[in-house]
């Protein structure tokens, strides 16, 4: 990639921050949620961690409160803990992940922000159903309440159809959906992102002046990647179409 695109060398490290190829990529893949994203709501991270540390910074101040899933992961307390915010935990379903009642309970008092893992949740597996997905956008918007969608799992999820994210019900750009390519492909890549909605701004701001931009190089590999392997077509073990032939068929 280097040889052949020997401009990416010298790009500033603060500007041009996604490239336009992974950009396109990443829009092509959210069609089969009923999305698309907007290419121009994407900014492209190191890894979905930095994803969720740059959404907290930018729809949060040190004292707010966030509301997380319980039992969650445990890099969430420690994410806030970081930033000097204090966690409300809401109670989450196994089967149907966090309790869309009792978060109607818990912001009616001032809350900043809800972050959550809707599909695959770690620890618990659970996957929100878009039911229950679409009723949390419309509360959270209409609360005022910033939702950091965590959909990291999304693409390991055991079934012939891969869960949409609460990102597919979002009408107001109120949820900020952060992933990466950690799970399904390699976490050396170190490459995330997030749909960042009305908040790419303030998101792309807090990533110019601590990170500045994503290794051009790595995001170029990544998006050539993802341009073949959309061409796999169907799946010769259970005969599912593969979106991305890295996605090994789990029946295998």
């Amino acid at each position: 990639m280097a040889r052949r695109h020997p401009t990416l060398l010298a790009g500033g490290s603060h500007t041009n921050m996604d490239e336009p190829a992974l950009v396109r990529q990443l829009v092509r893949r959210s069609l089969a949620w009923g999305g698309p994203l907007a290419g121009e709501e994407i900014v492209i991270t190191n890894s979905c961690n930095e994803a969720l540390c740059l959404c907290l910074s930018a729809v949060t101040k040190p004292g707010d409160t966030v509301e997380v899933e319980s039992p969650g992961h445990y890099l969430m307390p420690q994410l806030l803990e970081t930033l000097g915010l204090k966690a409300l935990e809401i109670p989450t379903d196994p089967r149907t992940g966090l309790s869309v009642e009792a978060l109607e309970l818990a912001t009616q008092r001032a809350v900043a922000a809800c972050l959550l893992v809707p599909n695959a949740s770690n620890p618990l597996g659970s996957v929100m159903p878009d039911e229950k997905k679409r009723q949390f956008a419309t509360l959270t918007a209409a609360r005022g309440v910033a939702v950091i969608e965590d959909d990291i799992y999304g693409d390991l999820h055991f079934g012939p159809q891969r869960p949409w994210p609460i990102k597919a019900f979002d009408t107001t750009g109120n949820v900020m959906l952060c992933s990466s390519f950690s799970k399904s492909l390699t976490p050396a890549l170190r490459i995330g992102f997030v749909a960042a909605g009305r908040y790419r701004a303030a998101i792309a701001l807090q990533k110019t002046i601590t990170s500045g931009a994503t290794n051009p190089i790595t995001q170029n590999v990544l998006a050539e990647y993802l341009e073949s392997s959309a061409k796999s077509g169907i799946c010769a073990a259970c005969g599912v179409v593969m979106s991305v032939r890295l996605m090994a068929c789990r029946r295998r």
